[in-house]
C-alpha cells in the first residue's frame, strides 16, 4: 500500500495517523521507512502542521536472497547512494526543532553485512539513531542461521550494528547470550507487545531487559495509537508470558512500564537529552489527565492506575514543546472533522487501488449463521 502513495497521500495519511496518536496520548513518533525526498518532505510537513515530535528515518535496502549474496560492486553502489541520501536527509531535518533524523535497515534479510556496517558506523559518527528490525520472527532467525551460521543479533554484532546509537525493534526471540550482547553494548530495544499479540509472535522478554539493565522503550509497530492501552498491554503481556508461570505478582511493578513508556522510550529514540521526563533542561512534552472520574477517584496508587485504569477519554490536553496541540480530543489550530470529511474518499480510493490481497475475507464472513 505504501508503495502506491504519492507525496500528497503521504501527507494526508501521516496527518491522519498523527491525529490518532495525539488523541491516544502520544507526544512523539519514531518513523521507520525508506522514502524519497518528496515523500519525506510531505511527512515532515504533516508533523509540523500537527505539532507532534518526530524521529524521521531514511536508509537503505539491498535484499539478500538465500546464499546468493550481492556482489561487491552492487554493495559499493548501495553504500554510496545510501550515504548521499542520508546526508541530504540529515540536512533536511536540521532546522526543524521537532524533527530528528535517523537511519534504518529493514532486517537481516534486507542488507548485506558491509552495508549494515557502513550505515551503522556513519550513524555512530554523526550521533544519529540507527534502527533495525531484530529477531522478530522464526522465519527471520531460521534464515539468518541457515545463511550466515548466526542468529540476526549475532550477525549485527559481527557487523558493527550494536551500540548506544542502535535501536533494535522487537527482539522477541532473543537468547540469554543475545540479551548480554544488548546489555554489554548499550544497545536499545523497542518492546512492541501489541504487535506480538496481533501477529502471534512471542512477547519480548521485557522483564529480563529490565532486570539486566537493557535499555528499552515501548513501541506500537503501527498497531494501535492508544498509549494508555498500550501501557496496559506491555504489563499484561509480561504477566501472561512470564509472571503467571513463576507466581510473580508484581511483574516489574507499574513504574517499570511507565518509565519504559516515557523516559525509556525517549532514551531509545535518541531523545533522552531532549524529553521523556519533567525536569529542568528538558522540553515540555506531557499530558494533562482528568483525575476526577470514578475509575480513579479516590486514588490509591497513581502509577498502577495509569497502567490499568486510565483511558484516552481522560486526556484533557496534550502539550508538546510547551505548546498545547490537543485539548479535549480536538487538535488546536486546525479542524480535524473537516480534514477527515475531506479525505475519507481518498482513504477508500488508496486502499482499493493498492495491490492488497485479503486472503480470508472479512471476519464476519466466517460467522456461524
Amino acid at each position: 500500500m505504501e508503495g502506491s502513495f504519492d507525496p500528497e497521500t503521504v501527507y494526508v495519511s501521516a496527518k491522519w495517523m498523527f491525529l490518532e496518536a495525539l488523541r491516544g496520548g502520544f507526544t512523539g513518533i519514531v518513523n521507520f521507512a525508506i522514502q524519497n525526498e518528496a515523500k519525506t518532505e510531505a511527512l515532515h510537513r504533516a508533523a509540523t502542521d500537527v505539532g507532534i515530535r518526530l524521529v524521521s528515518s531514511t536508509g537503505a535496502a539491498l535484499p539478500v536472497d538465500g546464499r546468493e549474496l550481492p556482489g561487491a560492486c552492487d554493495i559499493a553502489k548501495a553504500i554510496d547512494s545510501s550515504l548521499t541520501r542520508v546526508e541530504a536527509h540529515i540536512a533536511a531535518c536540521k532546522d526543524q526543532p521537532l524533527i530528528t533524523p535517523s537511519l534504518c535497515i529493514p532486517a537481516v534479510q534486507g542488507a548485506p553485512g558491509e552495508l549494515i556496517r557502513a550505515l551503522s558506523d556513519y550513524s555512530a559518527e554523526k550521533g544519529v539513531l540507527f534502527q533495525i528490525h531484530t529477531n522478530e520472527h522464526h522465519v527471520e532467525v531460521h534464515w539468518s542461521v541457515c545463511t550466515y551460521g548466526k542468529r540476526p543479533l549475532e550477525y549485527f554484532a559481527e557487523n558493527g550494528a550494536v551500540g548506544p546509537h542502535t535501536l533494535h525493534h522487537h527482539c522477541t526471540l532473543v537468547t540469554d547470550n543475545e540479551i548480554e550482547i544488548l546489555r554489554e553494548t548499550g544497545s536499545a530495544v523497542s518492546y512492541n507487545p501489541l504487535a506480538s499479540a496481533w501477529k502471534g509472535d512471542r512477547a519480548a522478554p521485557a522483564l529480563a531487559f529490565a532486570a539486566r539493565g537493557v535499555r528499552f522503550g515501548i513501541g506500537t509497530d503501527s498497531t494501535r495509537s492508544d498509549a494508555l492501552r498500550l501501557l496496559e498491554t506491555a504489563e499484561t503481556a509480561q504477566r501472561f508470558s512470564q509472571g503467571m508461570q513463576n507466581a510473580d505478582f508484581s511483574c516489574g511493578a507499574a513504574w517499570t512500564w511507565i518509565d519504559a513508556a516515557t523516559r525509556g522510550s525517549a532514551d531509545v529514540a535518541g531523545l533522552g537529552g531532549v524529553t521523556g521526563e519533567i525536569r529542568v533542561g528538558r522540553r515540555a512534552d506531557f499530558l494533562v489527565l482528568d483525575r476526577r472520574q470514578p475509575e480513579v477517584n479516590p486514588s490509591w496508587d497513581f502509577e498502577w492506575e495509569l497502567v490499568r485504569l486510565y483511558n484516552r477519554d481522560q486526556i484533557e490536553a496534550v502539550i508538546i514543546d510547551g505548546r498545547t496541540v490537543m485539548e479535549h480530543s480536538r487538535p488546536v489550530g486546525w479542524d480535524a472533522e473537516e480534514f477527515l470529511k475531506t479525505n475519507r474518499d481518498r482513504a477508500h480510493d488508496v486502499v482499493s487501488a493498492a495491490p492488497i490481497v485479503r486472503c480470508h475475507g472479512r471476519s464476519g464472513d466466517f460467522r456461524n449463521r
